[in-house]
């Protein structure tokens, strides 16, 4: 671990960077009530229900993931996907303890994205932009895997702000 964990571009490469200080890190910021708002209102504007299916790009501990999953039974099924291979067995774990079949996590980059066109209602980025070399194309894929009338909730912070 190096004496200073950085925020700001660990998450680029989580796998060679520190992966439990930035999962520790992850659950510590989903603590605090305004994230946890945020985090709530953005799987709320998806409007997901029973049978829809929800993808989560840069799902990291798959929290939202599993949320997600839970307002798709029955019948749905959420995916989350992601690039770092230390989040998606981390999400996995905590997937398989909430023991929700209808779940899945694949690791994959955003850019490109393992999944059909035309496939999802949802698809959800958060705090995921910001750390991929080509931002647009992350988009593009959200939008190519998005059924049409499908929704996408994508959120990154002001970080000068802290909004």
């Amino acid at each position: 671990m190096s004496e200073r964990l950085d925020l700001g571009h660990g998450y680029r490469d989580v796998d060679a960077s520190d992966p439990a200080a930035l999962g520790a890190w992850l659950d510590t910021l989903a603590s605090h009530p305004d994230l946890a708002a945020a985090k709530a209102g953005s799987l709320d504007a998806l409007d997901l229900g029973p049978g829809a299916v929800a993808v989560d790009i840069g799902c990291g501990h798959g929290d939202e993931l599993r949320a997600m999953a839970h307002r798709v039974a029955p019948g749905g099924r959420a995916v989350g996907v992601d690039a770092s291979q230390a989040m998606v067995d981390a999400a996995r774990a905590r997937i398989s303890a909430a023991a929700l079949p209808h779940c899945e996590v694949l690791r994959a980059d955003a850019q490109e994205l393992p999944l059909d066109d035309d496939v999802a209602d949802a698809v959800r980025i958060e705090r995921t932009l910001q750390h991929v070399e080509d931002p647009a194309a992350v988009v593009a894929e959200a939008a190519r895997v998005l059924r049409s009338g499908g929704r996408l909730v994508a959120w990154e912070p002001d970080w000068g702000t802290l909004f």
